[in-house]
């Protein structure tokens, strides 16, 4: 038996077994409907899918310096414009 929270944000932490289904204790499925109801699930969707949203954008623009760009440049100031520009796009798209 596993503990999951419901819908990742829900604070209901059921117990979930992968043969016998999802055990509820005292009173959290009368919570959880009530979460559902008030769009909870919904928003825990969408949240999901801009979690999703930025993961794709920030693995679009990862940036690695290449080699021939190194080239002509020391190690360590290759190192920081990379960071530089990594961290730029981490402030962009990350919450």
């Amino acid at each position: 038996m596993n503990r999951s929270n419901f819908g990742r944000q829900s604070g209901f932490v059921l117990d979930v077994c992968r043969v016998h289904g999802v055990w509820f204790d005292a009173e959290e499925l009368d919570g959880v409907l009530r979460w559902v109801v008030r769009g909870g699930e919904k928003r825990a969707e969408e949240r999901e899918r801009e979690e999703q949203r930025n993961a794709a954008m920030r693995a679009r623009f990862r940036v690695e310096p290449r080699t021939s760009d190194l080239s002509s440049r020391s190690a360590s100031e290759g190192s920081r414009d990379s960071d530089w520009l990594r961290h730029a796009f981490e402030l962009l798209f990350e919450r």
